[in-house]
C-alpha cells in the first residue's frame, strides 16, 4: 500500500463546507468536498455491529476523537490501512482518542469483521450512507465501475444491502472533545491512505505537550514526601496540566508498602484525579506485587508505556 506524505492542515482560516454541498454526491471521487479544519462533526445516523442506530456526533462523549471511513470489508486496501491503524491504537488511546472506522457494509458484514479482528477501535455501519454524506466524502460510482467491481466478485449493494451504489473517498477526520474538526485528509485514490505514523503525529501536535508522568524510583522518604509526591499533587491540583500520572518503579514500591504516610499520601494523590501505577516486574521481583496492588494501584508491565510517554510530544516526563 502506498502512503502519502503527511498534509497536516492546522491552520486557524479554514473554508467551511456548507451543509448543503457537503451532503451532496458528485458522480466522481476526485469532486467530493469534505469537512475542513473548524467544522463540527456532523449529526448522521450510522448502525453497530448489532444494528442499533447511533447519532455519530454522540459518538465522542466528550473526548476526542478519530474518524477512519473505508470502503469495506471487501477492500484490501482498507484492510491494510486499518491493520496499520491497530499498531497505534494504544498510543491514541493514551492520548484520550477513541476511533471509530465506518463504512458503508450492513451491520452483518461489519459483525462479521469485527469478530475476525484484534483491534479495540469501533467498526460502525454507514449502509445509508448517511454519514459519508455529511463528512462530505460521498460519491456515486458508475454503472462502469460498478460492473467492472462486480466481475472482481464485489457486489456493493450485497455489501450495503442499498441499492444507491454510493462509496466513501477514504478519509480520515481529527476531531477535539467539544466536535470540532483539528484536521482533515483524504485522497480521491483509494490506493493513497495516511499513515498510522502520520495519524499518530497529528493526534499528538493536537493534543499539545500538557501531559505529565512522573516516575517515582527512589526509596528515599524525604524525596517521597518533600519532592515527587508534593510536586506531583501540586501539579495536579493547580492544573499545570491537563493529565498527571505517578509510575511507581524500582525501590520506591518497597518504600511504599511499608510507609503507612507515605500510603496516605498516594491515596490523596488518587482523590486528587492523579492515575497512579505501578511496575509488576518490579514489584514482583520485591515479591510485593498483591500488596501494592492492595492499595488499589494498578500494577501493570509499565515498560511499553513509559517508553511511549518518552518519545510522545504529548508527555512530559519527569523522574525523581
Amino acid at each position: 500500500m502506498r502512503m502519502t506524505s503527511l498534509r497536516l492542515f492546522f491552520f486557524l482560516a479554514s473554508a467551511v463546507v456548507p451543509a448543503a454541498l457537503a451532503a451532496s454526491v458528485p458522480d466522481d471521487a476526485s469532486e467530493v468536498t469534505p469537512l475542513g479544519v473548524g467544522d463540527a462533526v456532523p449529526q448522521a445516523q450510522v448502525r453497530t455491529a448489532d444494528g442499533a442506530s447511533i447519532d455519530v456526533r454522540s459518538l465522542t462523549r466528550g473526548r476526542p476523537a478519530v474518524y477512519v471511513f473505508y470502503r469495506g470489508g471487501w477492500c484490501p486496501y482498507c484492510n491494510e490501512h486499518l491493520a496499520d491503524l491497530a499498531g497505534i491504537e494504544e498510543d491514541l488511546e493514551e492520548l484520550g482518542y477513541r476511533v471509530f472506522a465506518i463504512s458503508p457494509d450492513r451491520p452483518e458484514k461489519v459483525a462479521e469483521a469485527a469478530a475476525e479482528s484484534a483491534a479495540n477501535y469501533h467498526l460502525l455501519s454507514d449502509s445509508a450512507m448517511d454519514a459519508a454524506r455529511a463528512f462530505g466524502v460521498a460519491f456515486r460510482v458508475d454503472d462502469a465501475d460498478f460492473e467492472r467491481l462486480r466481475g472482481f466478485g464485489i457486489d456493493l449493494e450485497a455489501s450495503s444491502g442499498r441499492s444507491h451504489r454510493l462509496l466513501p473517498v477514504p478519509a480520515v477526520f481529527l476531531a477535539d472533545a467539544s466536535g470540532k474538526i483539528l484536521y482533515s485528509y483524504h485522497d480521491a485514490d483509494y490506493r493513497e491512505r495516511l499513515s498510522g505514523a502520520d495519524l499518530l503525529r497529528v493526534a499528538e501536535a493536537a493534543s499539545g505537550a500538557d501531559r505529565l508522568a512522573v516516575l517515582w524510583t527512589s526509596g528515599d522518604p524525604e524525596v517521597a514526601h518533600r519532592v515527587a509526591l508534593m510536586y506531583t499533587h501540586a501539579a495536579m491540583r493547580q492544573g499545570w496540566f491537563s493529565e498527571v500520572r505517578l509510575i511507581i518503579w524500582g525501590p520506591s514500591q518497597r518504600l511504599l508498602v511499608a510507609d503507612k504516610d507515605i500510603q496516605a499520601y498516594v491515596a490523596k494523590l488518587q482523590d486528587a484525579g492523579v492515575e497512579v501505577k505501578a511496575c509488576v516486574v518490579c514489584a514482583d521481583s520485591y515479591g510485593i506485587a498483591e500488596q501494592v496492588a492492595a492499595l488499589g494501584i494498578e500494577v501493570k508491565p509499565m515498560g511499553v508505556p513509559l517508553t511511549r510517554h518518552l518519545k510522545a510530544a504529548s508527555w512530559k516526563v519527569l523522574t525523581f
